[in-house]
């Protein structure tokens, strides 16, 4: 049984993203060029689709619990009978989710048409016509009130799941990020940032094994964020390869010709990566019977790009580098401590673990003078005799901040500049 299935409806898209292997093959279609990546690009036929959705019912693949997101590698929003194949879903009670570039808003008509839709996402390349003219290629103003109309439209409809901007990070739009956040504030979506990267498994592969030609890696060196990517392959590397449990074996993949693809990463333009038709799968172990035995898994993970792509960098950690930057540079040349030994002092160590920690401070005097994760845990009063000036306190407790935070300033110290 599959909790989550990617089931692509159309495999054409209308953006021009560079970094997307569909967006890159509209880019060398339009110039003549023939790609590794240009497929066999169509919208599902919608009795075909009928039919796999009907099969996979009926021999336990997916259930009632099961989300369906109606996407992959194309805009769901083209397919001409995309009002019908929404209608078939939520007649049958089945959960599903779009993910769309807005270019091309579709409108519903009746109240409960969206019951069963979880979550829309929103995939937006920055917050300007600039950011919009190096990526997607749309108009930007069109693209926002595209958002605002169907957002609209889509809760009278019965939608009351997740609405999700999808914002990728490029090295030319992160000053337009407040702006996006205070955009999808307003009109109650969550904003979600990602570090672009390459998507698509020629590309990335091809940065993986230092195969990239010298106009690609110089332009990419540009405009991505490479690092994200270094910094997932420095953690792939530290781990045992052997022992790594892709996240896609647990997902079900079907491209728009109703076949399973070993995942969301491979289209129909890798044939290697094609099993057969999802009506033609006798079971559901087959499948990961296959995928874990062919030879694209296999280097995929070993190669750390199934890691890599599956844990792209979010723009929390991104915001968190940069703090931490900050932070470091205050703390440069003192001691240390981390006041509370209680839930939150582990999750705070390990943020923290980059740092030389001295001790960890408590008042509860049955902790003091006792270890905790191999440091001494000293009392608030030795911590004050201590030279003024020679250390930082860092407060790892949520439940009692506002008491150790009163103490220290009672002692004192100033806050961003002694502790935080």
């Amino acid at each position: 049984m599959f909790n989550k299935v990617f089931f692509e409806i159309s495999g054409i898209c209308n953006a021009k993203c560079k970094y997307c292997q569909t967006g890159r093959a509209n880019i060398e279609r339009l110039a003549g060029q023939k790609s590794p990546e240009i497929r066999q690009q169509q919208f599902v036929d919608l009795d075909e689709f009928k039919k796999s959705i009907e099969y996979m019912l009926a021999n336990n693949f997916i259930n009632s619990n099961t989300t369906i997101d109606l996407y992959s590698w194309g805009e769901p929003f083209l397919h001409p009978k995309f009002k019908e194949i929404i209608c078939y879903l939520s007649g049958l009670n089945l959960k599903f989710g779009l993910s769309t570039n807005a270019s091309k808003p579709i409108y519903f008509e009746n109240s409960n048409d969206l019951k069963y839709l979880t979550y829309i996402t929103f995939s937006m390349s920055g917050f300007s016509q600039e950011s919009y003219d190096k990526i997607h290629g749309f108009n930007f103003n069109k693209i926002k009130e595209n958002i605002i109309s169907i957002i609209e439209n889509f809760r009278q409809c019965g939608f009351t799941g997740s609405a999700i901007i999808s914002y990728h990070i490029y090295q030319f739009n992160l000053t337009e990020i407040q702006a996006a956040m205070e955009f999808a504030k307003k009109y109650d979506i969550k904003f979600k940032g990602y570090c672009a990267y390459f998507n698509g498994k020629n590309m990335f592969e091809k940065y993986l094994r230092n195969e990239l030609e010298y106009s690609e890696l110089k332009c990419a060196a540009t405009e991505l964020l490479l690092g994200s990517i270094e910094k997932r392959l420095t953690e792939f590397n530290k781990m045992d390869k052997n022992n790594y449990n892709c996240p896609q074996f647990n997902i079900l993949t079907i491209d728009e010709h109703c076949n399973v693809l070993i995942c969301c990463g491979y289209s129909d333009a890798f044939p290697n990566a094609v099993y057969k038709k999802i009506y033609n799968v006798n079971k559901v172990d087959e499948i990961n019977v296959w995928r874990k035995n062919s030879k694209e898994c296999k280097e995929c993970i070993n190669i750390g790009l199934a890691y890599a792509g599956n844990n792209v960098v979010l723009y929390e950690d991104v915001l968190y580098e940069s703090e931490f930057n900050k932070k470091l540079a205050i703390i440069e040349g003192r001691d240390v401590f981390l006041w509370g030994t209680g839930n939150d002092a582990d999750k705070c160590l390990k943020l923290w673990q980059k740092i030389k920690i001295s001790a960890f401070v408590d008042s509860n005097k049955d902790k003091q003078g006792c270890k905790f994760n191999g440091y001494d845990v000293i009392s608030p009063k030795e911590l004050f005799e201590k030279k003024f000036g020679s250390y930082f306190v860092i407060i790892a407790s949520t439940k009692y901040e506002k008491e150790i935070a009163d103490e220290l300033e009672r002692n004192g110290l100033v806050r961003e500049k002694d502790f935080i």
